[in-house]
């Protein structure tokens, strides 16, 4: 292979970013990339843009990038789906338009390197390559949900938490039992050490990577590496016989799986191995208009995902 890529492993390498919208955000993200020169670790790059509009090609131009522009929108499912069928490489790093890379080109190749021959190898069926540590206040509303059912025993972000609070969270995991065993694989954004607080459902390596079962973790639409195939069989094709969701769209995956129903437990029945790249790549970075939009009237943030 001509790229840096075929250096990691003998088959191809896409990035797939999906924007809608964001193009403020989408020139942080890109300017990120190109510092690096984060692009050459892939063997095919590709924006697909939703409402496109010519400032969103012109954007993409501007830093080199193919896209590829539909004048519709059809929400995060649909979108997914237009850009894994528009790569054509083996494996697939799935992004939105707002996710800054925040680490040395050297790190990025040897988390991707690792994560590729973790999952060609079987030990891992997608890689999620979130930064574990650097985070945004929007994305501080999933840990902001792992506390309040979960005590912090040792992390680098967080202090202690107090007697009081090991109660009360003891109290909402009573409570609320199906909710908290969904919520223990957000440990690993929290603890330095989590494979000892939830040793059946995440595992560790030399490397210090971690493992967790998808039953103790949800799907994210951001940063997953994986086979192409694997987001085209288990996800797009399991979801998309599903009803309209909220937005007037084909459900959003991340949020359609976190119901209660049959259908949304498949993913933590499947027990998918979900690798936790250490310490990860990726900054969540919306700028403008989405910010203010995932703001609540005191100032915290209303929606994020994890």
């Amino acid at each position: 292979m001509g790229c840096a890529a075929g250096e990691f492993i003998m088959a191809s390498l896409g990035l797939g970013i999906l924007s809608w919208r964001g193009r403020n955000s989408l020139r942080q993200s890109l300017q990120s990339y190109a510092k690096k020169p984060f692009l050459d670790l892939f063997d095919e790059v590709l924006i697909v843009f939703q409402e496109c509009e010519e400032a969103d090609k012109e954007l993409a131009a501007e830093f080199g990038m193919p896209c590829k522009g539909y004048a519709d929108n059809q929400g995060i499912l649909g979108g997914i789906e237009r850009v894994v069928d528009s790569i054509t490489s083996d494996y697939l790093l799935l992004m939105e338009e707002d996710w800054q890379l925040v680490e040395s080109l050297e790190s990025a190749k040897q988390q991707i390197h690792r994560a590729l021959e973790d999952i060609t190898a079987g030990r891992a069926d997608l890689y999620c390559l979130r930064h574990r540590w650097k985070r945004d206040s929007i994305s501080e509303k999933a840990i902001y949900q792992y506390r309040r059912y979960y005590p912090v025993y040792d992390s680098p972000l967080y202090g202690q938490s107090s007697y009081l609070h090991h109660c009360f969270t003891r109290v909402k995991r009573r409570l609320h039992p199906v909710k908290a065993r969904r919520l223990r694989g957000r440990a690993v954004y929290v603890e330095s050490t989590p494979e000892h607080i939830f040793p059946t459902v995440i595992e560790r390596d030399d490397k210090g990577h971690c493992f967790v079962d998808s039953a103790a973790l949800d799907w994210s639409n951001n940063n997953v590496l994986t086979r192409r195939d694997f987001i085209r069989e288990k996800m797009i094709d399991f979801y998309a016989h599903r009803d309209m969701g909220r937005n007037g769209f084909i459900g959003d995956i991340e949020h359609v799986m976190q119901c209660a129903c049959s259908r949304c437990r498949w993913w933590q029945q499947s027990h998918f191995k979900i690798g936790i790249s250490d310490p990860g790549l990726f900054r969540h970075g919306p700028v403008g208009y989405q910010q203010k939009r995932l703001r609540g009237k005191d100032g915290r943030p209303a929606v994020g995902n994890m």
